[in-house]
């Protein structure tokens, strides 16, 4: 649907058929408008205050949507184009099937979300996410699809018991305390010292658990997991690594890199995620992007060395895994799907057992037979 049409249809809800007579728009069709215009002010307005929305309250649903509206602004949407459809789901799996609703579509990111709207007596009783949706025409050069997510704690159905809302009070402040806007620059002792302080909270409230539901606490518990991991090994390891940092520094043939990556495994396998996969080097030190809402910066020895230590093990395993790889990427795909495959095909050691294995039956393997994995 072109700007022209979505500007004609607008035109059409405020006629009747015989185009010059006014007629007011029933209210579920302003509610549609007000979406398609981003204007959470009348949905304010519009929405039912007794009435839940995708099982949250009119409050929480609308702090939600507007966070969905911003998300389009910045992706410099000034309106939203609104298709409508149905869900196409199955009905013997979905019990929203055939039911009907609309994508909102970015007049310029093209980013998308699709909703049911519930109708009954010209107004919406229910709005909710639909995972299914099918339009009614197609749309072509769809982009990203967004949609609304409620914690398990924000639904109206949840009872918040008072020892529920104190454990929601002190895992906020937890998390505000070591997360802050601007982040603030913290050391291993900082972080140490805040992973003990709340070890008897994260008791209370429980491991994170990425497949239990999302509840208010769940940033603290998440970040309270990754903190005290990174605390862990450190602790452990700190050591080793900075001996292992020196001792890259000597490192000359093929072979003395080889010897130091297979000596080094040990160290390497057990770290982290975060700090595998999660370090950038920052003028005044580490950042480490624990998700998509959470960014430390470290600044102390422990994380400068560590990042060097990784940094130096990830690139040069990389680079001798391409030459000496047993498999092509055709089979390395193969045992990296294989649920049976125990090995880790990330260690060189594997790959150099195996070429030593079967050169001792007599078959040699070419090196860089991969390609693409490294």
């Amino acid at each position: 649907m072109t700007p022209e049409q979505q500007k004609l249809l607008h035109q059409l809800l405020a006629l009747d058929n015989q185009g010059d007579v006014p007629i007011e728009p029933t209210k579920a069709e302003q509610i549609i408008k007000a979406f398609a215009e981003m204007n959470s002010t009348a949905l304010e307005i519009l929405l039912d205050d007794a009435k839940t929305y995708q099982d949250a309250s009119k409050e929480v649903f609308l702090e939600k949507l507007e966070e969905l509206f911003l998300a389009h602004k910045n992706s410099g949407d000034d309106y939203l184009f609104s298709y409508p459809g149905k869900c196409g789901a199955k009905c013997s799996l979905c019990d929203n099937c055939g039911k009907p609703g609309y994508r909102f579509v970015g007049n310029h990111s093209n980013n998308y979300f699709d909703f049911i709207f519930e109708i009954g007596n010209q107004s919406v009783s229910d709005i909710y996410d639909c995972s299914r949706f099918e339009t009614t025409e197609t749309i072509k050069n769809l982009k990203s699809k967004a949609s609304l997510d409620f914690d398990e704690d924000e639904k109206v159905s949840f009872v918040k018991t008072p020892e529920y809302l104190i454990k929601v009070n002190a895992a906020e402040n937890a998390f505000s305390e070591i997360s802050t806007r601007p982040p603030q620059l913290l050391d291993f002792e900082q972080l140490s010292y805040w992973v003990d302080k709340y070890a008897v909270l994260s008791e209370k409230i429980g491991e994170f658990d990425i497949f239990e539901p999302i509840m208010k606490w769940t940033p603290f518990a998440r970040l309270y997991s990754d903190l005290k991991a990174i605390k862990d090994y450190l602790d452990l390891n700190f050591k080793s690594i900075q001996n292992a940092n020196q001792e890259y520094k000597t490192l000359q043939t093929e072979q003395n890199f080889i010897d130091w990556l297979l000596k080094q495994y040990a160290i390497f396998y057990p770290a982290p995620t975060d700090l595998k996969y999660s370090l950038t080097l920052e003028k005044s030190g580490v950042s480490c992007r624990i998700d998509n809402k959470t960014t430390l910066f470290f600044h102390s020895q422990e994380f400068l060395e560590a990042y060097d230590f990784l940094k130096k093990y990830e690139i040069k395993n990389a680079e001798l895994l391409k030459k000496y790889c047993v498999s092509n990427d055709a089979e390395y795909l193969e045992k990296w799907n294989d649920n049976n495959f125990i090995d880790d095909l990330s260690n060189l050691k594997y790959h150099l057992q195996q070429r030593e294995a079967l050169a001792k039956i007599g078959i040699e393997i070419p090196f860089y037979v991969i390609k693409n994995r490294f």
